[in-house]
């Protein structure tokens, strides 16, 4: 079955079942007003997938989400992330405007770039331009490419939602992960329950109608209990929610075992059950194939969830990102990954996500 039929019967499904959903927030933007929570995941899969199938058949390919690290800081310490020991750690930087165009206008110009992300390992908010260079983007973006954020929220009140709304931006994700404060204040390191809330109730009063808005929760040991009335509370409030497991972010999080849920009997049997579902839909790790994470200083590693950044495949100060992501470099890495030898990839070698065949 060749590759193209394959993503032209996706393409065809994905349009029948994208009809069947319609988001409270984000209505009147076509680009995502069908993401709703199943809508989020199957997106995941028609941008992931079709990548994989162009490099077998010795296609050039283009990351179908780039996210970009515009400043290199966090106002948080979440138990689940390891920034406070690798990214902290770094000088602090913030991406010259330069840059940024040289990004954004060769993002502009492939139409395989489906998302850009101006964000990575930190918190995008902390970046007084960002609203700026979001709209620099949509106004040169190509009508079906998206912009999307994730946040912790406590800087998001009313004002600033509004100017991110006005520079286009399409999808929002707020990470929360906690329905009441004692759960948040032991998720959420360093991060104010109150002002994340009251901003939450300011956003609510604004036009919604073109901006898509998740709340997430990374499901662990502090919060799995929480989990159906985490979804069931925020769907009353006409939010979409995600939840997803944690994972060990390229081995990067420490002690990561004390962070996961108890699983009884019923819960093994259905990870199992996901896990061969995934690794027949992923039996490659796509992230090295259709994600493209930029740093601050231009730097391309190998994976967004590489904290460490330990395996750099070029800058793209003095090379396009086209180049970096289809060099000799990058595809004997990937050739690496096909044959199963993770163990040989630093990024790859403790990571909880191909191990556990936990690509969503």
């Amino acid at each position: 079955m060749s590759t193209a039929f394959i993503i032209k019967i996706t393409d065809r499904i994905s349009s029948l079942f994208y009809s069947l959903l319609r988001s409270k927030t984000g209505f009147l933007n076509s680009r995502v007003r069908n993401m709703t929570e199943l809508g989020f995941k199957f997106r995941s899969f028609l941008y992931l997938y079709p990548n994989v199938e162009h490099w077998k058949n010795n296609t050039e390919i283009f990351p179908a989400v780039v996210q970009i690290q515009t400043i290199n800081r966090c106002n948080g310490a979440c138990r689940m992330c390891p920034y406070p020991y690798t990214t902290h750690q770094e000088e602090e930087r913030s991406m010259s405007d330069d840059l940024w165009q040289k990004i954004i206008q060769e993002c502009a110009n492939e139409p395989s770039c489906k998302i850009l992300v101006p964000m990575s390992k930190n918190e995008p908010l902390l970046d007084p331009k960002l609203s700026q260079r979001i709209n620099q983007f949509r106004q040169i973006a190509r009508p079906h490419q998206i912009v999307e954020l994730v946040t912790n929220g406590e800087l998001l009140d009313g004002k600033l939602m509004k100017g991110l709304i006005d520079s286009g931006l399409d999808l929002i994700t707020i990470s929360l992960n906690a329905t009441n404060k004692d759960t948040y204040q032991r998720t959420m390191h360093n991060l104010n329950w109150e002002k994340v809330q009251n901003n939450i109730k300011e956003i609510e009063a604004l036009d919604l109608s073109k901006v898509n808005i998740f709340v997430r929760l990374i499901r662990q040991k502090d919060n799995y209990s929480e989990v159906k009335s985490f979804r069931e509370y925020w769907k009353k409030r006409g939010f979409n929610v995600l939840i997803y497991g944690v994972n060990n972010r390229s081995g990067a999080v420490k002690k990561f075992e004390q962070l996961l849920e108890p699983l009884n009997w019923f819960k093994r049997f259905k990870r199992m059950i996901l896990s061969k579902l995934s690794k027949k839909i992923f039996p490659i790790c796509p992230y090295s194939f259709s994600m493209g994470n930029i740093l601050a200083n231009g730097d391309m590693p190998l994976c967004v969830n590489d904290w460490h950044n330990r395996e750099i495949l070029g800058n793209v100060r003095n090379q396009t990102i086209k180049e970096i992501y289809n060099s000799p470099k990058v595809n004997k890495l990937r050739k690496m990954m096909c044959q199963g030898r993770y163990d040989e990839i630093a990024p790859c070698k403790n990571c909880s996500l191909w191990k556990n065949n936990h690509w969503f």
